[in-house]
């Protein structure tokens, strides 16, 4: 595990809570398949083992080794005591937490091993129910016990400065976006829909103010000339709209939708059911990118959504994807049975859409840049201790 004592590559730990099939785990497998060996060894460490072992045997087979902590390494001083050994023998450099929770491994005995630099991550909103269900503690500890934090999108950067973080302790970095198609079939069959179904839909996680029911009114125009057609809203409400399943369950009910719409929570295959989706639906933009829209549209499946916000930067309308007017439902349904009814065109706009954001938002972009960020950090560290004055 040790690095010979003339090896002048920077040393880097990635810790993470487990190797399952998440976003952080995704993102950290993209930046390894890209890493240059010239500059950086690596190695990662995984607090638990996961049920699934193909994201561990892909790091192994790109030359990274992977450590994961004992079955009865469970209780906090237990971990902190078993890291702490791993950083003082692998000698890091510079230790990166992947996940929220394991931030606070990184900042507290990364700073207790003498380690330059100690970096976490934050990919989701306060706000959401993943980081509501953790207590006070665990969310300061994860914010505060690193010295910088690096972050997906501008929103989060907004949270962190609004909770006093200062500007130079975040560092935005865009997640990156991958064009591959994962094994196996798209099985719906847990929420009734039948495996010949044509799919459009919403995916990500919704609000109040994201006018869901424009998507709801555009199915009812678009099923009676389409009626094999069968629409999918997948994600879970911000934590202040809870109410919101029931009331958009209680709209398709209402509009004799119950058999052709559904509402999904949360799901495992979002990559998956991405690809099989003829169309992905876009009723509200901001001045962000979600990443559900960039896998979308990674995934060769056009969009159509509103004129909105950042989205017609993203989507050229009749190029790579079809943009309507705010609250426009016929219009959608429109769009939507040209897509369905199109099949050469929906092949034209999905092509078009995966040049341009796998070209835009490549793992290589994000790799180059977090890589960069290492160097500039320990630089930067590394200065400071031999001009201590300044």
């Amino acid at each position: 595990m040790q690095t010979s004592n003339t090896d002048e590559r920077l040393r880097v730990l990635h810790i993470l809570r487990r190797l399952d099939k998440g976003e952080s785990e995704r993102q950290l497998l993209l930046l390894l398949k890209n890493y240059n060996s010239l500059r950086f060894v690596y190695h990662v460490l995984a607090f638990e083992a996961s049920a699934d072992s193909t994201l561990r045997e892909q790091i192994e087979r790109l030359g990274i080794p992977v450590t994961v902590l004992p079955e009865d390494c469970t209780g906090i001083w237990q971990r902190y005591n078993a890291l702490r050994a791993f950083l003082t023998e692998f000698g890091a450099h510079l230790v990166h937490s992947w996940n929220f929770r394991t931030n606070a491994y990184a900042g507290i005995v990364g700073a207790r091993s003498g380690v330059d630099v100690r970096l976490g991550s934050l990919r989701s909103s306060f706000q959401s129910q993943k980081l509501g269900r953790l207590s006070p503690v665990a969310r300061v500890l994860g914010l505060r016990s690193v010295e910088r934090q690096v972050v997906p999108r501008t929103s989060l950067v907004e949270e962190l400065r609004q909770r006093g973080m200062a500007d130079e302790r975040v560092f935005l970095i865009p997640e990156a976006i991958e064009a591959l198609a994962p094994p196996g079939r798209l099985d719906l069959s847990d929420l009734g829909i039948q495996r010949d179904a044509r799919l459009v839909g919403i995916v990500g996680d919704f609000s109040s103010g994201d006018r869901i029911e424009m998507f709801i009114k555009a199915m009812a125009r678009l099923l009676p000339r389409q009626p094999g057609v069968h629409g999918l809203i997948v994600g879970e409400p911000k934590a202040l709209d809870h109410y919101l399943v029931t009331y958009l369950e209680e709209e398709i009910e209402s509009l004799g939708l119950a058999d052709k719409v559904t509402v999904s929570g949360p799901r495992s295959d979002i990559l998956l059911l991405l690809m099989h989706l003829e169309a992905l639906c876009v009723t509200s933009a901001g001045d962000e990118l979600p990443l559900p829209w960039l896998r979308a549209m990674a995934a060769a499946t056009p969009i159509v959504g509103v004129r909105e916000g950042a989205l017609p930067d993203l989507v050229q309308d009749g190029v790579s994807g079809m943009l309507v007017g705010i609250g426009d439902s016929a219009a959608m349904a429109d769009s939507l049975d040209l897509i369905l009814s199109e099949r050469a065109l929906a092949k034209e706009l999905g092509n078009s859409a995966r040049r341009a954001v796998v070209d835009a938002r490549g793992s290589h972009h994000m790799a180059h840049q977090l890589e960069d960020l290492y160097c500039q950090l320990l630089a930067e560290k590394w200065e400071q201790e031999w001009n201590p004055d300044e």
